[in-house]
């Protein structure tokens, strides 16, 4: 899959410009109903790039709620924002890195074109003579019509040397929000105007956070609405959510609601996977929504009112505290409550392969870059605990949750077929293991890199405010069992 993106980007002049830029900013969301606030109240935010060399201002939109960017609402927050400078705006659109298009618009001068890096879905080619609008921000015409009508295995490549010859820097071509130690960005926060309640990401943090201090759980410290626990030295256990598309949001009675779901999971600090730096919504791999907890089909499942989802009214801070509420107290039964045996390395393992219907694979060492890949969220706990006991057992109990999961449809015979076969899986990735285990050599190498993985998982931990003082929670540390 390759990289979808959108940027826009002001051209400057003068250091002096990028104050009236942010009055301007602040003007034009104005125009749209929004106010300036702080980050805890905002539902939507801009974040500016000042390009090193002055030319150029580059910006993203966000909302604070992990839903959708609106899109028609970008557009005319930049238009205005555009009128105001009187300058030169472009929209940078990448599609699944196939194609790219950038727009070139002007209020002063009656400005709307666009030019097309790689071959978009419709077969649209860029025109010689579209190009004469570009001179005002592009000296060499001839280059960048060059740049249009070559190919590229990636469109980024081709928006890259655009972007060189435009005079936006590549670290404002892939703006993210996300980079947060780039001294030249600078974030406005918006809420309504006139709007008193606090953000939906506020409000389930706070709900969540005092619901769920009695089992451990903090906010974690960050952009993301994460809340997690140490349930034992090197497992820790994650809560979230994100939004989720929903029909019952386009019904009559329903119509102009949100939906979200409530995500959860367990990792273990040997996991390299799992990063409290990266959205909810780009984790979907690593965390697992609240109906697979509950172990039905999602077809089957209802959380609320017959629905799948938890449905709120974003206008209503009674409709938002309610829903949050009995997403707590489902989150209690369901993914805490039910799961208080995930307390030590080999529960965790087991746990996973639940959920990867016993896909976790073992890391593979690559000899020419003299580094390990791991394949799965927690294969290399394959490597790391012992001695696995019972597999017999455990393959029975795992064969009876799925028995349960689709309502008994499955026969004795064929669920006796399912744990031949998992098995012989497990026993072929712990004759693997020994097999790769025989080299003293190897495997001091390997456990040393997971030493180097876990001291580096802990201290992010700690400046999370995961771990608290020591080492880790004393109050959850557990032993763990074979």
């Amino acid at each position: 899959m390759g990289l979808f993106f959108e940027n826009y980007h002001i051209r400057i002049n003068d250091v002096d410009n990028q104050k009236v830029l942010n009055k301007a900013v602040e003007n034009a969301f104005a125009e749209q109903g929004y106010v300036s606030c702080d980050e805890e109240s905002a539902t939507k935010s801009l974040v500016l790039r000042t390009s090193e060399t002055g030319k150029w201002v580059s910006m993203i939109f966000a909302e604070e709620n992990e839903g959708e960017v609106d899109g028609e609402f970008c557009s005319n927050v930049f238009l205005k924002l555009v009128e105001q400078m009187d300058a030169y705006g472009l929209i940078v659109n990448c599609v699944d890195s196939d194609f790219a298009s950038i727009d070139l618009v002007s209020k002063k001068d009656n400005i709307y074109s666009t030019i097309t890096i790689g071959d978009s879905y419709t077969g649209e080619v860029t025109e010689k003579e579209e190009l004469d609008n570009w001179k005002g921000v592009v000296d060499d015409i001839e280059k960048l019509y060059e740049v249009c009508c070559d190919d590229y295995t990636f469109a980024e490549e081709g928006l890259e040397m655009a972007a060189h010859i435009l005079g936006i820097e590549t670290n404002g071509l892939y703006l993210s929000e996300d980079d947060k130690y780039d001294e030249n960005l600078t974030t406005f926060y918006f809420k309504k105007k006139n709007q008193r309640r606090k953000s939906f990401k506020t409000m389930f943090l706070e709900i969540f956070e005092e619901g769920l201090k009695d089992e451990g759980f903090v906010r974690v410290k960050g952009k993301y609405p994460y809340l997690a626990r140490m349930v034992s030295e090197d497992v820790y256990q994650v809560i979230t959510y994100k939004d989720e598309w929903c029909v019952e949001t386009y019904q009559p009675q329903t119509r102009g609601c949100k939906a979200f779901i409530i995500l959860s999971t367990f990792a273990s600090l040997y996991n390299p996977f799992f990063s409290f730096s990266d959205p909810p919504k780009e984790q979907t791999g690593t965390l697992f929504k609240i109906t697979s907890f509950k172990g039905f089909r999602e077809a089957d499942f209802t959380i609320c009112d017959g629905k799948s989802d938890f449905i709120y009214n974003p206008e209503s801070a009674e409709s938002i505290n309610l829903v949050l509420k009995d997403s707590l107290s489902k989150s209690q039964k369901w993914i805490i409550e039910k799961f208080e045996s995930i307390n030590n390395l080999n529960s965790c393992l087991r746990f996973k392969e639940f959920f990867s219907n016993m896909n976790q694979t073992l890391p593979i060492y690559d000899v020419e870059h003299k580094q390990w890949h791991d394949t799965s969220s927690e294969g290399c706990l394959y490597y790391i605990i012992d001695s696995f006991s019972n597999i017999e057992g455990y393959l029975k109990k795992l064969a009876d949750d799925h028995k349960k999961t689709y309502h008994n449809n499955f026969s004795d015979q064929v669920i006796a077929k399912w744990i031949k076969k998992s098995q012989e899986i497990f026993l072929k990735k712990i004759k693997k293991r020994n097999a790769f285990f025989a080299d003293t050599n190897t495997r001091r190498d390997f456990l040393t890199e997971m030493e180097e993985r876990k001291k580096q998982k802990v201290q992010e931990l700690k400046e999370l405010g995961i771990i608290k003082g020591g080492n880790r929670n004393d109050d959850n540390k557990t032993k763990d069992k074979d």
